[in-house]
């Protein structure tokens, strides 16, 4: 009975709290808007790139919003109380409003997304921010210019995803990608399409997913002509087949991938051959 007391109390607060951000100043409202679509917590830095006010000037507006106790200053920056405080302050933009303002978002961090000197870590964790705000967006909200660059990044992302082994995240990125690229990619940026294809493919497989990872493979084998990257295709084909028990297509499709090198192999080898 006392932790659901408790439990009431801490609900009846925070609900109070949320309440709070109803009388706040109208500048510091539209601050914590932005800041709840970055999420619980962000970098005084990286705030003040995306509000593009300075940082005495928005310690100042986001004041009344520590007094009020919605928010937690620190050294690095500002974080939401609580989750429902976030919910709330996300809530100070219309629905409408709110892929306009993640294309917003992403634009500026993808502006410092790659600066020289950035260690692999901090880098990583860059792209992964930027492709958050990607992944609420569609391809009408964004100019037709910007969904190339946007699809790099969500692929880049979808590559760290895998070598984390965090391979529904990273299908989430490529589906992402082919939405905002469309169906006409291998015509408009073929190069584009190999990648996120090839991607795609590796996350299929791992998932388990032979059938549809077949049908991948062969769309980028019906599309990439170069050596080299119809090699990479064969060697992934060979490991799906293995995987799905399929030997004997497995050692068929390594033989063709080898004669793209000129080696051929025999299908049948007799003890003359061995000899």
């Amino acid at each position: 009975l006392v932790r659901i007391r408790e439990h009431r109390h801490a609900e009846n607060v925070i609900g109070l709290m949320v309440a709070r951000i109803t009388r706040l100043p109208t500048q510091t409202r539209v601050f914590l808007g932005q800041m709840a679509c970055m999420g619980s917590s962000v970098d005084l830095p990286t705030l003040c790139r995306v509000t593009q006010v300075e940082k005495k000037s928005l310690c100042r507006h986001l004041a009344p919003a520590v007094e009020a106790g919605l928010l937690v200053e620190d050294h690095q920056g500002y974080a939401f109380y609580h989750d429902r405080v976030q919910e709330a302050a996300c809530e100070l933009i219309a629905p409408e409003a709110r892929p306009a303002e993640h294309v917003r978002i992403a634009r500026i961090l993808m502006a410092d997304a790659y600066p020289e000197g950035l260690e692999p870590q901090r880098r990583a964790e860059s792209i992964f921010s930027i492709a958050s705000h990607l992944q609420r967006i569609l391809p009408e909200d964004c100019f037709e210019a910007e969904r190339e660059p946007f699809c790099e990044l969500l692929i880049r992302a979808a590559q760290q995803a895998l070598e984390s082994a965090a391979i529904d995240a990273a299908l989430g990125y490529v589906h992402t990608a082919a939405t905002l690229i469309g169906k006409s990619c291998w015509e408009r940026c073929p190069e584009l399409a190999r990648e996120l294809g090839f991607v795609h493919a590796q996350c299929l497989l791992l998932e388990g997913e032979f059938e549809p990872a077949g049908r991948v493979v062969d769309e980028l084998l019906n599309h990439v002509h170069g050596v080299v990257e119809r090699a990479a295709i064969y060697v992934l084909k060979v490991e799906l087949l293995v995987l799905a028990c399929r030997y004997e297509d497995a050692v068929a499709t390594a033989g063709e991938g080898l004669r793209l090198f000129g080696i051929h192999i025999p299908a049948h080898v007799t003890d003359m051959d061995v000899e």
